[in-house]
Order: C-alpha cells, then structure tokens, then sequence
C-alpha cells in the first residue's frame, strides 16, 4: 500500500486483530493511532526503528515487528503484559532487554537479530516459566558459543531464578 505512516484507526474500539500493514515504508507507531482492544498487531516488513506507540494496547496478545529496522526492545511494550507471541525476527537486536515485564511470554523470535552473547538474554530470565519456544537462529550466539553451550546457558539461567 505504501503507507508511511498507520492511519488512526483508535475510533473502531472493538477492533481485536490489524494484521494487513506488513510491507509498507512506516517509520514508527503514533500514540493513540490504534485500537485499545487489539488483540493482535502486524507490522512486519517496515521501517520501524524503535518500539514505541504501544504503550495503550494493554490487550495485546500477539505483536509481530519482524523484518523492521529494531535495535532495541526497551521499554515500549512494558504496559502490554498479556504479550503471548512476540515476532521480532531479522531486526538489528543486540540485548534482549525490556521484556521482564511480559510474564506471560510463550513463544519468542529473536531468529536472524545481533544477539552476541548468553549475557544479553538476561532478561529472558523472567519469562522462563511461561516461555516455550525461543527461537534464536542466526545469531551471533549461535556461532559464538554454538547450540550446546547456548542451550546449556540457558537452562542454567533458568535454574538459578
């Protein structure tokens, strides 16, 4: 479509799921612009930078940022807490902070991002009871420690919580 920016659509309140805004040229989300009931959001394939705008979309369950321009999490989705699935795949992602807040995390995709060492997946520390796929393939992790030691890394982090 060519959108540059997401139309303010906060009006249609019983709006659950906006899925159809991948592959447009978006810089970034406008508070406000979108529904407070959205249950499921799509954003995929733009040029989104940071991850700001959500802060409202408290009944967020589903939230795909994949494919954007993301070198951090952050604080943008600490209000959204009920995140279930979380999609930020082929972004620019070094640390892995600002999701200590989503308890209720169960599947995470951090597939192709920057990640270097186990150290920036501290955070993840607090989902692990609630987390069951951690996708972290193509990362520099992988090729830094390889598979063993990270999933070694992992679980031991998950054993001293």
């Amino acid at each position: 479509m060519g959108l540059k920016v997401i139309p303010t659509i906060s009006a249609f309140n019983s709006l659950r799921v906006v899925t159809n805004l991948p592959n447009n040229i978006v810089l970034y989300i406008s508070p406000g612009s979108l529904p407070k009931s959205l249950h499921m959001l799509g954003l995929s394939r733009n040029k989104i930078t940071t991850i700001e705008g959500l802060r409202e979309l408290t009944k967020l369950r589903v939230l795909n940022l994949s494919y954007t321009r993301i070198s951090r999490i952050s604080h943008g989705l600490s209000n959204c807490i009920l995140i279930k699935e979380l999609y930020l795949t082929g972004n620019k992602i070094s640390d892995v902070e600002g999701l200590h807040r989503l308890l209720k995390l169960t599947v995470l995709d951090l597939s192709f991002n920057k990640i270097p060492k186990a150290k920036a997946l501290g955070q993840l520390v607090a989902n692990y009871d609630s987390l069951l796929a951690l996708n972290l393939l193509g990362n520099p992790i992988q090729t830094n420690i390889g598979d063993d030691q990270l999933r070694k890394a992992c679980l031991s982090q998950h054993a001293t919580d």
